[in-house]
Formats: structure tokens, C-alpha cells, sequence
């Protein structure tokens, strides 16, 4: 692991940067998503830090030293778990244990003390590193129709909204992967919208969206859902819907409505890593 790899423990009560306030990481062992018949079914990570107090005499080392140690507890132990993240990548862990203080000098006084965490990924079922940015692809229900030489008149049509399209989408993670994709009414109103996948799974919906409204779909294990302002609607789907992923890689989506309108598709993935 490069050197320059920032690193840190955080929730809602506190936050552990290893290399700024006293904290130097020593080791780390992210494991590795433990696999029954090619599903998740855990990961556990364990590391350890030393704690380096800088006070100016030993009453406010001792002092530091209480306040940070509190600090990992704090955080690790909290019921809620965790996040881990190292450099562009971050999981969800839970505490094994509660953090284990090296008992024995000189690793347990004022100048230093070595710390263990012990830590399990929270949701044993989708047990991956995930990516700290999202991506963002954007598929557009528009047609140009310039044609060159150009020649300027007012009858010139620039391009037209057109009610089907397709546009490629990266997974740039390691494992398939749901999305979530924002689907909103442009140029007029729209009854019905579908969204389908190279393997020809799709998510079809038969909604009234008028024009410049969105709805939802979200197809992330365990967050499956589709919303329009908020409100679930999904009596909206037809039957043969399927709630599919991304594999890895650059993926082709086609989409389609009816109605008055056309569609602008924004496809939201955040990538999972092994």
C-alpha cells in the first residue's frame, strides 16, 4: 500500500485521520469478501495504530492520550459501526470486539500506546469496498439534424426530441452493480417510460411524468425502489420488470417513452471493489 494513501475511521461521533493528531498507522489487513456460491457472505478487516501524544509534560500527555483513546472508542464500538477508508475507497465495518490497548510497556503510557481494531463489514451480504466518488452517465431523448455545409435560414432545424435513445455507461469497480437513474420529462409530458440492458432485462414503468418532473429508480441491493418526489410508485412497474446491474465495465442502455414528450436519463454508480 503507497505511503501517500490517506486512511481514517469515521461516524457520526468522531473521526480517526491516521497521520495528523497523534494517530500513526502501524498495519492494516483489509481481508478480502468472503464468497458462498459467487454471493458476499462477509468481510473482516482488522489493523493497528499507535496513539503519540504531544504534550509538553507527562500530565498532558496523559491527558491527550485519555481524550484520543476515548476518541477510537468511541467510534469503533458504536453500535451503528463505521467507516473505513483508505485512499478513493471506503466500506461500512462493525466492531468485532472493542479495541484492544497493548497492556505491556512501552506501548501502553503517556508517549505511546498501540491500539487493535478487530472489524467486520456491517452488511454481510455486499461485503465490498465502494468508491468514495460517484459516476454519472447522461442519455438524451434528442436527435441533431445539421447538415453540413451549413447554410443559416430561418427554417434550420437545429435537432428535434425524439422518444427512444441509448448512451454507454462505465462500472469502473470490480463486481456487478446496481445504479440509480433519474429519469426526467423534457420537451412534454410522458406516460410511460423504459429503461433496457444489452441482456434485454428491463425496468418499464407506466407513470404520467409531466414535463419537467423526475422519477427515481434505484437498483442497488438491498435499496431497490422507484419515486416520484419522494413517493414510492412501484404499482407503476409492469410485470416483466427486472431490477438489474451494471457488470463490470462500459455497459450500452437504450430507454424509451410514450407520450408527448422525451426523456433525459442521468445514471448514477457508485463501483465495488473486491
Amino acid at each position: 500500500m503507497r505511503k501517500d494513501i490517506q486512511i481514517s475511521l469515521v461516524n457520526r461521533r468522531g473521526t480517526v485521520t491516521f497521520g495528523r493528531e497523534g494517530f500513526l498507522l502501524h498495519e492494516i489487513d483489509t481481508g478480502a469478501s468472503i464468497l458462498t456460491d459467487g454471493i458476499t457472505a462477509g468481510r473482516e478487516v482488522t489493523l493497528s495504530a499507535y496513539i503519540l501524544p504531544t504534550g509538553a509534560d507527562a500530565a498532558e500527555r496523559a491527558r491527550q492520550m485519555e481524550n484520543l483513546a476515548r476518541r477510537v472508542r468511541r467510534i469503533v464500538t458504536d453500535a451503528d459501526g463505521f467507516t473505513l477508508t483508505v485512499g478513493d475507497r471506503s466500506i461500512l465495518l462493525c466492531a468485532k470486539r472493542a479495541p484492544v490497548f497493548a497492556h505491556e510497556a512501552p506501548l501502553n503510557g503517556d508517549e505511546v500506546c498501540l491500539f487493535t481494531v478487530h472489524a467486520r463489514a456491517k452488511n454481510a451480504s455486499a461485503s465490498y469496498f465502494s468508491a468514495v466518488a460517484d459516476t454519472v452517465s447522461v442519455g438524451r431523448g434528442f436527435q441533431g439534424r445539421l447538415v453540413f455545409p451549413i447554410a443559416i435560414t430561418p427554417a434550420m432545424r437545429f435537432g428535434e426530441a425524439v422518444a427512444a435513445g441509448s448512451f454507454s455507461v462505465e462500472n469502473a469497480g470490480d463486481v456487478p452493480c446496481g445504479f440509480i437513474a433519474t429519469v426526467t420529462a423534457h420537451s412534454g409530458d410522458i406516460d410511460s417510460f423504459t429503461l433496457r440492458a444489452e441482456s434485454g432485462e428491463e425496468i418499464s414503468l407506466i407513470y404520467p411524468l409531466p414535463k419537467g418532473k423526475s422519477l427515481v429508480i434505484d437498483t442497488r441491493p438491498g435499496k431497490k425502489s422507484v419515486t416520484a418526489d419522494g413517493v414510492p410508485i412501484l404499482s407503476a412497474l409492469t410485470w416483466e420488470s427486472a431490477f438489474f446491474t451494471l457488470a463490470p465495465g462500459e455497459s450500452r442502455l437504450d430507454f424509451s417513452c410514450t407520450g408527448g414528450g422525451s426523456a433525459v436519463v442521468s445514471v448514477r454508480v457508485t463501483p465495488l471493489y473486491h
